[in-house]
């Protein structure tokens, strides 16, 4: 039993380093479609990856911004135009996130990868 736990075990080794030596996928790329494609050369990683990059999205930001415009919306600001509201909602919504309405650049973070010029 030693030496199949031992076998496993380096063969977990060598994938890790076969993985770290590879290329970084891109931003454009389906991290699922790029695992799908290796998993031959790293069953075990491609399985892991396969778990837990599968996790189902929620609908939960979409329903904090749906209540979010609730709150903006009331019987008292019902004739607000389609664009004002979508602003007020905007600037609310990075007041919550970022501590300001208007966040520079650098609080936001970048999301372009310079790898992939």
């Amino acid at each position: 039993m030693s030496r199949v736990f031992a076998a496993q075990q380096t063969t977990r080794k060598n994938e890790t380093d076969q993985y770290n030596a590879m290329q970084t996928i891109r931003s454009s790329e389906d991290p699922l479609q790029w695992w799908m494609a290796r998993r031959d050369t790293l069953p075990m990683l491609a399985e892991m990856a396969r778990k837990y990059l599968a996790i189902p999205a929620t609908s939960v930001p979409c329903e904090r911004l749906f209540s979010e415009s609730g709150n903006v919306m009331t019987k008292k600001r019902t004739r607000l135009g389609s664009q004002t509201f979508s602003k007020i909602v905007f600037c609310r919504a990075n007041e919550r996130r970022y501590k300001t309405m208007f966040p520079d650049v650098e609080d936001i973070g970048c999301e372009t990868d310079e790898t992939d010029e």
